[in-house]
């Protein structure tokens, strides 16, 4: 009984993508299995972004500091993120580079 009001719940698209199982338990445990999300996958794609990012000079910087900042929210320490914000400038950004390293 249990099992047919879990499976009504669910949305079509993703009954047909989820093993049967005789009971209610089953089908749960399968299907978190099904959405687990990898943190190892997630913390590379970020930091792909993150280290992907350049500064053009065409957009306020503060905006800029601030989607780095966003996407780093608090899975990275803030000293990372500040030398991440600081390689991504371009070179007229120089000065900051050096000051930081004082």
């Amino acid at each position: 009984m249990c099992l047919i009001i879990i499976k009504r719940s669910i949305l079509e698209a993703f009954q047909g993508s989820i093993p049967k199982s005789q009971s209610a338990r089953k089908f749960l445990i399968k299907f978190e299995q099904f959405f687990t999300i990898n943190e190892k996958a997630e913390v590379i794609n970020l930091l792909a972004k993150l280290i992907s990012m350049k500064y053009k000079g065409k957009r306020n910087i503060r905006k800029y500091i601030m989607k780095m900042s966003n996407l780093a929210s608090n899975q990275f320490g803030e000293d990372l993120l500040m030398h991440l914000v600081l390689i991504s400038f371009l070179t007229h950004f120089g000065q900051f580079k050096v000051n930081d390293n004082t």
